[in-house]
């Protein structure tokens, strides 16, 4: 991927990590800790 797939790309990683976590009911703490990874891992995905 390039230039602009990319950014889609990450921006509909972004958007699904968001809804995933959001309709389990998680914090980004709770999701990152069942996931093995930092909090600010999560910020950074869902930021896109």
């Amino acid at each position: 991927m390039t230039g602009t797939s990319a950014g889609a790309a990450a921006g509909r990683m972004a958007d699904s990590v968001f809804q995933y976590r959001t309709r389990l009911g998680l914090s980004q703490r709770e999701l990152a800790e069942r996931a093995n990874v930092s909090r600010h891992t999560i910020v950074n995905i869902e930021r896109g």
